[in-house]
């Protein structure tokens, strides 16, 4: 009970304490209250605007899994002008031209083309670089 009644005592002094000191200096202590409840308020304003906005999340469309494979004659070929015979709905792809595809396909670059991406590469790596020492 010692224990309890010293913690008590000690309260009571703070309080008696705290009290004399708001009677001594009302001004003081009232300055004091409004700028800490000026503080507060401003805190929760704060926090208020910075609470996201609920979002509505919209559901998205769930396919279901195609279970079954599609003849190819059952898609329709695309009205392009700019398609040519070799349009397929799929192919294997190799990973090394053949000499006919090479000779179709591939153009040697001019040293215009070549001095343009040059100056280009240039360009993009002054970029990364930058103010670097």
């Amino acid at each position: 009970m010692e224990f309890f009644t010293f913690i008590a005592d000690g309260v009571h002094d703070i309080l008696d304490a705290a009290s004399g000191f708001i009677q001594r200096s009302s001004k003081l202590t009232l300055t004091i209250t409004g700028i800490l409840l000026f503080l507060a308020v401003s805190a929760l304003c704060i926090a208020l605007a910075q609470i996201p906005k609920i979002q509505i999340k919209k559901k998205t469309p769930v396919l279901p899994p195609v279970t079954q494979e599609l003849p190819v004659e059952s898609f329709i070929r695309p009205q392009k002008e700019f398609l040519t015979q070799e349009y397929y709905f799929s192919r294997e792809s190799h990973s090394v031209w053949q000499d006919e595809e090479a000779k179709r396909w591939f153009t040697m670059p001019d040293e215009s083309t070549v001095s343009e991406l040059g100056r280009a590469n240039d360009k993009a790596v002054e970029k990364i670089i930058g103010a670097a020492p």
